[in-house]
């Protein structure tokens, strides 16, 4: 579940998904180039309102991705930041597998308490 901040804005907001392979052997390195793309994205991007990477515990190669920026702007600059874009390019090498929805409008969201 995830539960909005400011459920009014939800049609505005722009959402990425996905799901990556991580090459053998690479697994922590990809884990640690994630952690500090998260930490900046949290520090210095206050248009990325969601930021979330999950493991799959039975294949710890297996990494999903999901994003939720406050509206197309945010997502662009995101994807501009000189930080991202070196990300890419350390990351690249890295994954055996890379499978984006490039990017989703948020048409509905769930508003229950957590």
């Amino acid at each position: 579940m995830m539960v909005m901040q400011d459920p009014a804005a939800a049609d505005d907001r722009v959402t990425v998904a996905g799901h990556f392979i991580v090459k053998a052997g690479a697994v922590d390195a990809v884990l640690a180039l994630w952690t500090e793309l998260i930490e900046h994205v949290r520090a210095h991007e206050p248009g990325a309102e969601l930021y979330l990477l999950a493991q799959d515990v039975a294949d710890p190669a297996k990494l999903w991705l999901q994003e939720v920026y406050r509206d197309e702007a945010a997502f662009v600059a995101h994807g501009h930041s000189p930080v991202v874009r070196g990300f890419v390019d350390k990351l690249a090498p890295l994954i055996a597998e890379r499978h984006l929805a490039r990017t989703w409008k948020l048409v509905s969201v769930d508003r229950s308490p957590a």
